[in-house]
């Protein structure tokens, strides 16, 4: 024992070194240092909670208040119109022009009131704010393109003139509505459009 505590040897160089000494003497190893808390293993807490992990990673990728992610158009958020649907739709829209044409009928410069209305009916409301005529829109249809956006106004009159199209045909494009994935008629596929109910 001395003064200064009990005598060590450095491990360097193996010189007497006093416990108390922070360095040795002889070769000026560092023997004394500040005490470093050993680092927290991370799967530690990934195995006490994966949950709060899963969430933190969840968070780390996606800003504050983000809506979830989804896809526009899929089967869990829309339906699409079937031929019954839009059959009583069409039934309306034609009820809605029974008295403009019996009036053309009794009086026949009407006509040139009537059949530009008639032309212009489907293609300005399909592609206006309601997407659907007065008929899809009572029966809870909608007119889309195949990306679920607003149709334009040329993609809904050439909708409109495709229709002709799909009668002509003894109704094969009418009907292709009934056997298609997505309830889609040839006028559909033409245009470029599905009809969204719900």
């Amino acid at each position: 024992m001395t003064d200064a505590g009990y005598e060590i040897r450095c491990n360097i160089c193996g010189a007497g070194v006093p416990s108390t000494a922070e360095t040795c003497p002889a070769c000026g190893t560092v023997l004394l240092g500040p005490a470093t808390p050993p680092p927290t293993p991370a799967a530690g807490t990934t195995a006490a909670n994966p949950t709060a992990s899963v969430a933190a990673s969840r968070s780390s990728r996606e800003p504050s208040g983000a809506a979830p992610s989804s896809t526009y158009g899929a089967a869990s958020e829309w339906a699409y119109g079937g031929l019954a649907i839009r059959g009583g739709a069409w039934l309306v829209d034609t009820v809605i022009f029974v008295p403009p044409v019996l009036a053309a009928v009794a009086f026949p410069p009407v006509w040139f009131v009537v059949l530009p209305l008639v032309w212009l009916y489907y293609p300005v409301m399909e592609s206006s704010r309601w997407q659907a005529t007065l008929g899809k829109h009572l029966c809870g249809l909608t007119v889309v393109t195949t990306g679920g956006k607003r149709i334009s106004f040329p993609r809904a009159l050439l909708r409109f003139l495709a229709k002709f199209l799909s009668g002509g045909l003894w109704g094969i494009g009418f009907f292709m509505i009934a056997r298609t994935r997505q309830r889609r008629g040839l006028h559909d596929m033409i245009a470029g459009t599905l009809v969204r109910w719900g």
